[in-house]
């Protein structure tokens, strides 16, 4: 990197650059070695015979690296040295951003995938759940590509900068991932309190425990190791060993037997109860537009008329006769010969008209369909659980349209828009009584 010249009779700094066709004077009077004479030099005095003056080698490079200590100056293979080391500190930077970026978008995403696989456990969670899905997570993953990018292209002004960049975007992500699962297991817990009970690990409870007990248990072994090497996470769940077991080869606890020890009890209290008008949420507009068939109507008109909550036949003969009094008919054989035609008319007209509002104000607010969804979980709560809950509601429609229960529905319906029902009778009748009238008079 350096070489000693002795001078001969006439040299000056001058000569001595042009012939070995220095490129950067700067370095002959910064050097140590020419501490002596740099002020000759820098004058351009002619130097005595024999003076050593310390230049670059001509033949070979030298590097000028400035650190925080100073200028340095290497020559090729120390250059080629330090950037090597350079290098590798920068892909150990990136390799730790990695590890912390791909745990957390690891645990992110297989609670997200619990949670798909369990629609409705994950929805019950949300109702109690006070911590928001993390939104950060695209601009961590931005953070880290761009100082990925500065690694790859060797921008070294811009690598600091990125890398502070990322360190600060991925620990706010990773801190709301942990914050929201936190969250998630809070919630679950307490839903599992309430949820006591429960016969089989597949039900509602088992479900719910899936989401906060048995998903660290059973993430795949990248995400395991991820969090193993990425740092710690306070998971609060029944076999909190299960990752250090993981990673020490020794057999844990399996889901079913961390499920069966959080199971227990029967659905109730004030959440389950909200739990049942949240599964009403999938199940509501199945069964309303089930409810709302001409064909399924026709029957219900039918059995109210023989067996509903109103005395028609009394309620009929009561309007008949207001109606005959007013229009001033003198014969009303025609009008009871006309009863049942009219009243199955005029029911099936009311419930065409005002049953799809009526029912679902009843399933958003009556508390026997709640109970009836909860029984219907306990019975067989595994229907709740799945990807799709479209079929867990199909099934349950099925099931409330064969029970008692729906009968009960319509009879409350009627009873409480009795009013209604009475005026669309008394309209009938009278169109009725008025063409009975003109073929009186004719």
């Amino acid at each position: 990197m350096w070489a000693v010249y002795k001078t001969k009779p006439g040299d000056t700094m001058d000569t001595i650059i042009a012939q070995h066709k220095i490129k950067d004077p700067v370095n002959v009077l910064l050097h140590k070695n020419n501490a002596k004479i740099k002020k000759d030099l820098k004058a351009g005095k002619e130097l005595p015979k024999g003076t050593q003056v310390t230049i670059p080698d001509p033949k070979g490079k030298v590097y000028k690296v400035p650190t925080p200590k100073g200028v340095i100056y290497m020559d090729e293979k120390t250059y080629k040295d330090y950037l090597k080391g350079v290098h590798q500190r920068m892909e150990d930077v990136i390799f730790g951003l990695r590890q912390r970026v791909t745990y957390a978008t690891g645990r992110h995403d297989a609670q997200l995938k619990i949670a798909k696989d369990q629609w409705f456990v994950a929805a019950c969670l949300d109702m109690v759940n006070s911590v928001p899905e993390p939104k950060s997570r695209k601009k961590a993953e931005t953070s880290f590509k761009n100082a990925e990018k500065a690694c790859s292209s060797r921008n070294y002004k811009g690598f600091e900068k990125a890398v502070n960049r990322a360190n600060i975007d991925i620990a706010t992500y990773k801190n709301e991932v942990l914050a929201w699962i936190d969250g998630i297991i809070n919630a679950g817990e307490g839903t599992v309190k309430v949820l006591t009970g429960v016969k089989d690990v597949g039900m509602v409870c088992a479900g719910v425990a899936a989401m906060t007990v048995a998903a660290p248990v059973t993430l795949g072994a990248a995400v395991i190791t991820g969090a193993a090497v990425g740092g710690g996470v306070s998971l609060a769940y029944n076999g909190a060993d299960a990752l250090g077991r993981e990673s020490a080869g020794v057999k844990h606890k399996s889901a079913n037997q961390v499920l069966t020890e959080a199971a227990g009890g029967a659905l109730g209290g004030a959440l389950g109860a909200g739990i049942g008008k949240l599964f009403m949420k999938f199940a509501a507009p199945s069964l309303i537009n089930a409810c709302s068939k001409s064909s399924f109507l026709s029957k219900q008109a039918s059995r109210l008329l023989l067996k509903g909550p109103i005395d028609f036949n009394s309620l009929y003969a009561a309007e008949m006769k207001v109606v005959i009094e007013k229009l001033g008919i003198n014969s009303a054989k025609a009008l009871v010969a006309a009863r049942p035609a009219i009243m199955q008319k005029v029911v099936l007209a009311f419930l065409t008209k005002f049953s799809i509002g009526s029912i679902n104000k009843y399933f958003n607010t009556g508390g026997e369909i709640i109970d009836f969804v909860l029984e219907w979980l306990k019975k067989d709560p595994k229907r709740a659980n799945g990807k799709d809950p479209s079929k867990a509601a199909k099934a349950m429609t099925n099931d409330f349209l064969k029970s008692p229960q729906v009968d009960k529905m319509f009879d409350d319906i009627v009873t409480s828009n009795k009013k209604k029902l009475v005026q669309l009778m008394r309209e009938e009748i009278k169109a009725a009584a008025i063409v009975e009238m003109k073929k009186e008079r004719a």
